[in-house]
């Protein structure tokens, strides 16, 4: 499958979770201003009204679906791609745009090399939205796609499960407990009531 240049200021769900990882860093760090800052950008760009929070929609409703069978798999597919015609392209493009400013403004250009998790994901939905790529190299990411929403998320994560010893769990929880003591929980709550007021 021939490979296609994926830009991350063109992926929604990338700029979106980029954004939180960095809410949550300015968090931790107890930057107020920062946060707020954050929190300002994720509010204007994502709002409920604009392309960028339809498009966002889009990408959770296939990234976020797991243990589905494959024949359901294939109809969220072909309703996403169905909805995503309806959303205006010169408007998404703009608030793309837009959004990209105000993070290169705002805050730095390291926010655009957080580690994402699901970045594979978001960057293969992204193809499969792209209508400039051939529709062989389409259906194939769909194919890929389809498998893993129809993949039981328990037999993936037991897959990629490696033990580890008393002495590294030891090390990690030694430096972690110094690193965050007594800012953890309220931080968990912070990011957790933001992401659920979206």
């Amino acid at each position: 499958m021939a490979k296609f240049r994926h830009n991350k200021k063109k992926n929604t769900a990338f700029l979106y979770e980029t954004l939180i990882l960095e809410l949550t860093k300015a968090i931790l760090k107890r930057d107020i201003l920062l946060k707020n800052q954050i929190t300002k950008i994720i509010k204007e760009s994502f709002h409920h009204n604009t392309a960028l929070y339809a498009e966002l929609k889009l990408y959770h409703a296939i990234s976020k679906t797991e243990n589905v069978r494959m024949l359901t798999a294939e109809k969220i597919i072909t309703e996403v791609k169905r909805s995503r015609t309806s959303i205006d392209k010169k408007d998404l493009l703009s608030e793309q745009n837009k959004l990209a400013r105000k993070i290169k403004k705002h805050l730095s250009d390291e926010v655009m090399n957080n580690f994402v998790p699901n970045y594979k994901s978001f960057a293969t939905i992204y193809q499969i939205f792209n209508q400039n790529i051939p529709i062989k190299t389409r259906v194939l990411l769909e194919n890929e796609v389809i498998n893993n929403m129809s993949i039981s998320s328990g037999a993936a994560k037991k897959e990629k499960m490696v033990p580890i010893d008393n002495l590294i769990y030891k090390t990690f929880a030694k430096k972690f407990n110094k690193e965050y003591f007594g800012r953890t929980k309220r931080t968990i709550i912070e990011v957790c009531i933001l992401f659920y007021e979206q």
